[in-house]
């Protein structure tokens, strides 16, 4: 056998695209066959319509891996060396609008959650559980950006501090 070529960019970026197609579209398959699990359940269609919004919640929460505390010492990392190649005043407004995101989601995770309250039936038990997971990584999420923000507009050097020192929102959780 001889050696494998390497790819040339263009089919690498179209294997990728590829890839993105046929994961959202098992994605997609997944939260249709959960539907009509719960629909056998019993579940009604307000139960049904508010595990559509969570499902789409948090699939703007989880993107990148670094929207839950375990991926915050990956988004610490990604801001500190973006801020060194850079520099803090050209991140700073990208920066702002991924916290305006966050409040964003955060905002919607507090509704669904307040109408997911008065839900009941079959699966809303773990409806209301996972809105309470949702709603707590959300205000985590809007912590700890928050908390990247102000340390940077110090100084540069306080984040690092903070994150040697276990001073971040999430290393505490």
């Amino acid at each position: 056998m001889g050696r494998r070529r390497k790819l040339s960019p263009e089919r690498r970026e179209a294997r990728r695209q590829t890839k993105n197609v046929f994961i959202r579209h098992v994605g997609h398959e997944r939260n249709k066959a959960r539907r009509r699990w719960r629909q056998r359940q019993g579940a009604q269609d307000a139960t049904l319509n508010a595990f559509e919004t969570l499902e789409e919640i948090l699939s703007r929460t989880y993107t990148g891996g670094s929207r839950h505390h375990n991926g915050c010492l990956a988004r610490v990392g990604a801001v500190l060396q973006d801020v060194d190649a850079r520099g803090w005043s050209i991140v700073r407004p990208e920066f702002l609008e991924q916290v305006s995101e966050a409040t964003a989601l955060l905002n919607d995770a507090e509704a669904l959650s307040t109408s997911v309250a008065i839900l009941d039936g079959p699966c809303t038990a773990y409806l209301k559980t996972e809105c309470s997971r949702l709603l707590h990584t959300a205000r985590l999420w809007l912590a700890a950006e928050e908390q990247i923000l102000s340390l940077m507009d110090q100084e540069p050097g306080a984040l690092e501090h903070a994150l040697f020192n276990d001073g971040l929102v999430w290393q505490h959780v």
